[in-house]
């Protein structure tokens, strides 16, 4: 997901992130605009073959 030119920019420029869930792999996505089919309140989790971010990266982007 962040590895893609243009969801990485957009990340980075605050346009989506992913908040933390109750489980330690999963997060809600939060943006305004859709990713990879992802609209804001979809639930990701980490997978086999998708490993997701540091979760504390993830944690202050989305305080910020």
């Amino acid at each position: 997901m962040l590895l893609t030119p243009m969801t990485g920019a957009s990340f980075q420029n605050y346009m989506w992130t992913l908040k933390p869930t109750q489980k330690p792999d999963g997060y809600i996505y939060t943006g305004y605009e859709t990713i990879g089919g992802l609209l804001d309140g979809d639930v990701v989790t980490g997978s086999d073959d998708m490993e997701l971010p540091n979760r504390e990266f993830i944690l202050v982007h989305a305080a910020i």
